[in-house]
């Protein structure tokens, strides 16, 4: 740790250092001399109450501070996390996407598929679950249109 960071963050320790020297400083000189007593001593709770208030004031800022940011974080933390969840989901949604297309294909070259010809789209062998149907069972028995069983 570089020293100059941690002076930089210390500083309200230091503020009481300096703010207790000086109360220390002030009252061994009120001590020594009586007349200065009289002057010191009516100003002298005040100043230190209020220099330690407004420290005391700081630190607790400072901790909010420091509370607030690491909240932050933790919940940048979290909504990034959710992103890369949304993003693998999107990802499985477009790939789902690319095999219905395919299907659709099939499909498609299913019902173009005349008696006489073959597909006109290229249809990989062995891509359904489903063995193929035998030839002219997917039409009715004398009109040549689909067979509807409903």
């Amino acid at each position: 740790m570089e020293l100059g960071q941690n002076r930089n963050r210390d500083w309200i320790a230091w503020a009481a250092v300096a703010i207790t020297a000086w109360l220390v400083m002030s009252i061994l000189v009120a001590l020594a001399n009586p007349v200065v007593a009289r002057w010191i001593w009516p100003g002298l709770l005040p100043v230190f109450i209020l220099a330690y208030g407004c420290l005391a004031v700081c630190y607790l800022v400072k901790r909010v501070k420091g509370w607030s940011e690491r909240y932050l974080d933790t919940l940048l933390e979290q909504q990034t996390f959710g992103n890369e969840e949304e993003v693998r989901k999107i990802q499985a949604m477009v790939e789902h996407v690319g095999e219905m297309e395919k299907k659709v294909d099939r499909i498609e070259a299913m019902l173009i598929m005349d008696g006489d010809r073959e597909p006109e789209i290229e249809v990989q062998e062995g891509t359904s679950a489903n063995p193929p149907l035998p030839k002219g069972t997917h039409e009715s028995p004398g009109s040549g249109l689909p067979y509807d069983p409903l």
